[in-house]
């Protein structure tokens, strides 16, 4: 006798719950639900296809989605596919209440948006963009790292004992919840040496460049900046 035809035997002998329970199987044919019907009431074991769901306690607010419901009693876990991504959530019923939707990551949700509430997170586990102001990289952990080269045409002309300093200024290209680590290396002279000017703020930087040994000099330099801090 096969394994279905053994559960099958067995759940008419204690029970239907228990072949669900036992093979973790629900049906193959997908029941069609309302859009607006509420999750929270569909435990019943099975397939379920709900188009355009605008219904409560649904883990995001639109899409076409497949619900799979597994379980037994006031044990349901529900397994929810978006149909038109690579979206797959699930979360558990464990006695009268259900636990917070749940992302199952796969390559399709690694990247993307991240996101938080009160530190947890919500989103992809990277993100990555870019603009005028350099390239930054998020992590779901709250680590962010920013980077930015680009040659700016600095006025190195201030006086400072024999030498001459400029200021330099690097507007991040994503903002920090707090004041990051920064550093700067400058190429072009072999005399002109980055220094901090002041302490960074969550959104620029300000460096000195510094020539201790030359005359003044207005031209551009290869400026090459990183920032490491946190986005929450």
């Amino acid at each position: 006798m096969g394994l279905d035809a053994r559960i099958t035997a067995l759940a008419q002998a204690v029970g239907a719950d228990i072949k669900v329970l036992i093979s973790g199987k629900v049906s193959t044919t997908a029941v069609t639900l309302a859009s607006g019907v509420a999750w929270n009431s569909v435990t019943t074991p099975g397939r379920y296809y709900i188009p355009l769901a605008t219904g409560t306690d649904q883990p995001l607010s639109s899409g076409n989605w497949l619900l799979e419901v597994i379980g037994v009693g006031t044990f349901i876990k529900q397994v929810a596919k978006q149909l038109n991504s690579a979206v797959v959530l699930q979360r558990t019923l464990n006695g009268n209440t259900w636990v917070a939707w749940d992302l199952a990551y796969s390559r399709g949700t690694i990247l993307g948006g991240v996101g938080q509430t009160n530190g947890t997170p919500t989103g992809a586990i990277i993100e990555r963009g870019s603009n005028a102001n350099g390239e930054y990289t998020k992590f779901a952990d709250g680590t962010m790292i920013c980077k930015f080269s680009a040659g700016p045409t600095v006025s190195v002309t201030n006086a400072y004992g024999v030498g001459y300093y400029g200021q330099v200024v690097w507007t991040f290209p994503a903002t920090f919840a707090a004041a990051p680590y920064t550093g700067l290396s400058i190429q072009g002279s072999a005399r002109v040496t980055p220094s901090a000017y002041a302490a960074a703020t969550n959104s620029q930087v300000t460096f000195y460049a510094l020539d201790v040994q030359g005359s003044a000099a207005v031209q551009p330099y290869a400026c090459h900046w990183i920032a490491i801090g946190r986005w929450f």
